[in-house]
């Protein structure tokens, strides 16, 4: 197997490597492949704006340099002649500055999600398309306590030909508290909780998903429990566990009534 370094716009260097048509991820920071599962599992199980897809994860053993390594795999999701260009890096090549400085420079969360969303619409014709996109990874990430949902792993595809599309969700490895250095495996949940905040539009995950009104996933709980039920006890299944009975009410409530919902104001940090 090929080791490839991806050129990314992370806060941290993440090995990937590639064999054929799939991506490996080795686990670095927690269980993130452990994690990266559990979250596809939460999408499969997901109704959601119908333009908003994601990549399937899966658990997978490999072999690098005759070392056995544990993490993930997902299929490639560009098509020949495609390339992921992520919002942090559209909004430099663009402004040479930094979009977070921008950000984080408005005082309304609300606001900072529309100038988000009009920033791509303006630079790649994107428009609701993105938009669902952004919603859905905020109510994924007040779910399952994503706390790496920079602008550098939100993002558009550019075809050949120059236009766009949108992204697949991806890069949900950091999420059910599998960043060991923020939430070792051994601390509660509810500690865990206390440490773990948002890091795209504010530092809450609360008043992210108010600012957008509300959550547009609805989750079937029944179906997801019950393959949850198979997998081995583990610190990520156990954080879910606790999120699903914490979260009922808010990711149970339809899609139409979120829609229609107003958004609300907040004023809020970074």
């Amino acid at each position: 197997m090929k080791k490839v370094f991806l050129r990314v716009d992370s806060k941290g260097t993440q090995e990937k490597y590639r064999d054929g048509n799939y991506w490996y991820k080795k686990n670095h920071l927690g269980d993130e492949g452990m994690a990266e599962m559990l979250c596809s599992m939460v999408l499969r199980y997901s109704k959601m704006p119908s333009d908003v897809t994601y990549v399937n994860y899966e658990i997978a053993d490999f072999i690098i340099d005759e070392k056995i390594k544990h993490g993930c795999r997902s299929v490639n999701f560009l098509n020949d002649g495609e390339e992921y260009i992520s919002v942090q890096t559209l909004y430099f090549n663009l402004n040479k500055t930094e979009i977070e400085d921008k950000i984080f420079s408005i005082e309304d969360i609300g606001e900072r999600f529309a100038f988000a969303c009009d920033f791509v619409k303006n630079a790649t014709g994107l428009d609701n398309e993105f938009s669902d996109y952004l919603k859905t990874l905020i109510s994924l990430d007040y779910f399952t306590r994503n706390p790496d949902r920079h602008w550098g792993n939100i993002g558009v595809i550019m075809r050949s030909d120059g236009s766009f599309r949108s992204c697949p969700i991806f890069d949900n490895g950091q999420a059910f508290g599998q960043n060991y250095n923020i939430t070792p495996p051994d601390i509660s949940y509810e500690k865990a909780l206390e440490k773990l905040t948002s890091a795209t539009l504010c530092d809450s995950f609360e008043n992210a998903l108010k600012s957008i009104g509300g959550s547009v996933l609805q989750i079937d709980f029944v179906g997801l429990t019950k393959d949850l039920s198979e997998i081995p006890d583990c610190s990520a299944k156990r954080f879910l566990d606790n999120r699903i009975i914490d979260c009922k009410k808010v990711f149970m409530q339809s899609i139409m009534d979120v829609q229609k919902s107003s958004i609300v104001n907040h004023k809020g940090g970074r």
